[in-house]
């Protein structure tokens, strides 16, 4: 677990500072926490260039804001969002690692200062 410091404030001023609505950088967090990290490795390793990089994160991010404000708002376009599981049900279970444990303990301490 990270050791509380000041960071964790200093990050949420940094963006309140260019967006005090949150919800509107809610979809750019969801993509960068899901996909940032993974297009990152494959940028590295297939050398992928930065104008695809950019193009890929902008499409998480479009992806991120319709989940956002559609999906996640309406419960049968919630439901019917499982159907993206259709094709992947021989994927191993989802788990909470401690890599995302760090995360999750890391928004606690964020939370606590909202």
């Amino acid at each position: 677990m990270k050791k509380k410091d000041d960071s964790d404030l200093m990050l949420l001023k940094m963006v309140t500072a260019k967006e005090q609505d949150l919800r509107k950088v809610w979809p750019k967090a969801l993509a960068n926490y899901m996909f940032r990290e993974i297009i990152e490795d494959a940028h590295s390793k297939y050398g992928i260039s930065q104008e695809d990089m950019k193009e890929m994160n902008k499409k998480a991010a479009n992806r991120a804001k319709a989940f956002l404000d559609v999906i996640v708002q309406d419960p049968k376009m919630f439901q019917a969002f499982a159907s993206y599981a259709a094709f992947v049900m021989e994927w191993d279970a989802a788990e909470i690692t401690d890599e995302e444990q760090d995360i999750i303990d890391i928004l606690g301490d964020m939370a606590e200062l909202l």
